[in-house]
């Protein structure tokens, strides 16, 4: 059954149920259906959580489900639930700190530069900004550039959406370092990249 929310009063009013039908069956959050909702309840959330927020954003994880991404103070980020364990509204949250990439104590290095793919066709070109990560990714085999969707730093994760205009597709990636030359991507599925010298 088509529930087709209007407004976000439309939306408050469905059942959890039905907001989770509307989400993953009638929205296609790759061409950004009901984008405008996802903000609503973003800027929402912002309002009522009683922690200083300095950024709302949308992502968009795997399997097509608009996150609520909110940056928030480096001393309300201490007290913040785990990634994706907390909802609101019909929407999983993503709680980041202002801070940029901080790889882990066991893997010295840094994301920075340039990752080819040891098994498939795709490269990516990381760098650090004053508001957080950019990106750039190019298939191989042809050299067209991909669409990058809203890159965000969580901890020692860098994570992203590329649009494969080879396949007419979108790809999620979650990278991490492994070690200082190469790099696990764990999110549409296992993939490793090795670091492009130069």
């Amino acid at each position: 059954m088509a529930y087709s929310p209007k407004t976000y009063e439309d939306w408050l009013a469905l059942s959890e149920q039905q907001r989770k039908e509307v989400h993953f069956k009638e929205w296609n959050v790759y061409q950004r259906d009901g984008i405008a909702i996802a903000f609503m309840a973003a800027t929402r959330l912002a309002l009522q959580c009683n922690k200083r927020v300095l950024e709302i954003q949308i992502g968009t994880y795997h399997m097509g489900e608009y996150l609520l991404h909110l940056t928030v103070s480096e001393q309300d980020y201490r007290g913040c639930p785990p990634m994706l364990t907390d909802s609101f509204e019909g929407f999983r949250v993503v709680w980041l700190p202002p801070r940029m990439f901080e790889p882990t104590a066991e893997v010295p290095g840094t994301l920075e530069g340039k990752w080819r793919a040891e098994d498939g066709d795709y490269e990516f070109e990381l760098w650090w900004t004053n508001s957080g990560v950019d990106v750039i990714a190019r298939v191989l085999g042809t050299g067209e550039e991909m669409q990058i969707d809203r890159p965000i730093v969580n901890g020692k994760y860098v994570l992203f959406s590329a649009y494969d205009p080879t396949r007419d597709d979108w790809t999620h990636h979650t990278l991490s370092l492994v070690d200082r030359d190469r790099c696990e991507d764990r999110a549409t599925r296992t993939d490793y990249y090795r670091r492009v010298p130069g």
